[in-house]
């Protein structure tokens, strides 16, 4: 075993020479930072389009229709193949979506079901490009096993000629138009019992997921991919979700721990599914999952089944009204968003800063799981509990002083908590003394660029 110890006087110094060991962040498209609409699954393109045509209705920026495990012929199936019944003409499609202002992200993984009817798994079986058992067959997951499906036959990615092949196939999907790839599952991979083309199971089992994403990360055209699982040094390949969590408010404030887990753990872009996977959350929870998702680094929406929407107009109008504004408010914030990420490629820093990172010498900030900092000014308390607990927000603020960011109060703060009063609507923020705050246009597209600089604020 090979030991690296890295010194430094504060986190942040430490984080920087852990990226400057495993890599730095690429900067990921500007576009990405909007909006990503989808649903597992979308199930054709007049449904697709029709949720395009139902965002731009509805007055709700979007940037990004993603197509789920839905788009193959067979659900599944994962042949990376568009439909010809449900999703025929993909390049007419996927172009008039861009028109619209929307780019396409397909799904896909790491598995090829061992169907008659799936091309790849032929190729793949003839070529030798899959993960075998001892006896030179198409390793079989046991039962029981978790992140993958036991009958699926796994790309053996330490094989370099089955990297160049699966490439190929992406690319021949980013040239009939799409801009991001999911790279799902990736972490239930064979180790013992698996036999790889040039690395031990157990040894390759982890850095599985480093080489996947990077070989999709290599054959897209943008510095995108849309990843599930990851190692040390995966923050190269930008970015990675939280998987699929529960639609409960125990699973909104889990969600949070991860992200600012996974940001001291070198990786800067972070995403999660706003209302949650599993189940259909209430219109209150859907409200505070948008609130703290669309001041994430990536912002999407996404839940299991066709008729489980996560899209705001489905829920109630209060809600809808609601989610619009922090939409609008995100997007009207993107020169700070896009500043402070730019930043982050360069230092290794996360854009969900557990406040310890920056404030290292505060004994309070350490056990702190329920806040965070939205890149370097902004402090985020999102409401992780429902108002039939209380109409009240208990957050802390480090030393300093504070804006209130809707009532434009101010705090000088020596280290203390404080308790503020919310509705439904109010999500606490506050704005760091000095911070500078560019407001662009809220276009509801960034396909084609931030728009113009409307309004600075400066809070001093």
């Amino acid at each position: 075993m090979d030991y690296f110890v890295i010194a430094g006087r504060t986190p942040k110094e430490i984080i920087r020479g852990y990226c400057y060991l495993t890599g730095y962040s690429k900067l990921p498209p500007l576009w990405s930072f909007g909006l990503w609409m989808s649903r597992n699954s979308y199930t054709s393109w007049d449904i697709a389009e029709q949720i395009a045509n139902e965002a731009r209705e509805n007055d709700v920026p979007c940037d990004v229709i993603h197509l789920d495990t839905a788009w193959f012929t067979e659900d599944w199936n994962c042949d990376l193949k568009f439909s010809p019944e449900r999703f025929p003409n993909p390049k007419e499609h996927i172009r008039k979506l861009n028109e619209q202002g929307f780019k396409v992200s397909l799904w896909q993984y790491n598995f090829i079901p061992p169907r008659a009817n799936n091309t790849h798994y032929a190729e793949a079986l003839e070529n030798g490009y899959l993960v075998t058992d001892k006896n030179g067959k198409p390793y079989i997951q046991p039962e029981g096993c978790k992140g993958s499906w036991t009958d699926d036959a796994t790309i053996d990615f330490t094989n370099p000629a089955a990297r160049k092949w699966y490439g190929d196939k992406i690319r021949g999907l980013f040239d009939l138009g799409a801009s991001a790839i999911k790279t799902d599952f990736g972490e239930g991979v064979p180790d013992e019992g698996g036999i790889y083309h040039s690395v031990d199971g157990k040894l390759f089992h982890n850095l599985y997921t480093l080489v996947y994403n990077a070989t999709v990360f290599d054959a897209s055209k943008e510095n995108i991919v849309w990843a599930r699982s990851g190692t040390a040094g995966s923050q190269r390949f930008p970015l990675h979700w939280g998987g699929d969590s529960q639609c409960t408010f125990e699973a909104l404030a889990g969600t949070l721990r991860g992200a600012l887990s996974v940001g001291m753990s070198g990786i800067p872009f972070f995403s999660h599914d706003i209302g949650g996977f599993i189940g259909l959350p209430s219109d209150e929870l859907y409200i505070r999952w948008a609130q703290m998702g669309l001041f994430s680094s990536h912002s999407r929406c996404h839940g299991v089944g066709d008729f489980t929407h996560r899209e705001p107009w489905n829920f109630s109008k209060e809600a809808l009204e609601i989610f619009r504004y922090y939409d609008k408010l995100r997007y009207s914030l993107m020169p700070y968003i896009y500043e402070q990420a730019e930043k982050c490629t360069k230092t290794g820093l996360p854009m969900m800063r557990a406040l310890y990172l920056e404030y290292p010498e505060d004994r309070t900030v350490r056990t702190i799981d329920d806040e965070y900092l939205f890149g370097d000014s902004l402090l985020i308390a999102p409401v992780l509990q429902p108002m039939s607990k209380g109409n009240t927000r208990e957050l802390y603020l480090p030393k300093g002083v504070w804006f209130d960011y809707f009532t434009k109060e101010k705090i000088i703060s020596d280290g203390k908590w404080i308790t503020r009063e919310i509705d439904l609507k109010t999500m606490p923020i506050y704005v760091k003394e000095g911070t500078v705050l560019n407001y662009c246009s809220a276009d509801t597209t960034l396909a084609n660029g931030m728009g113009e600089i409307i309004k600075t604020e400066k809070w001093v």
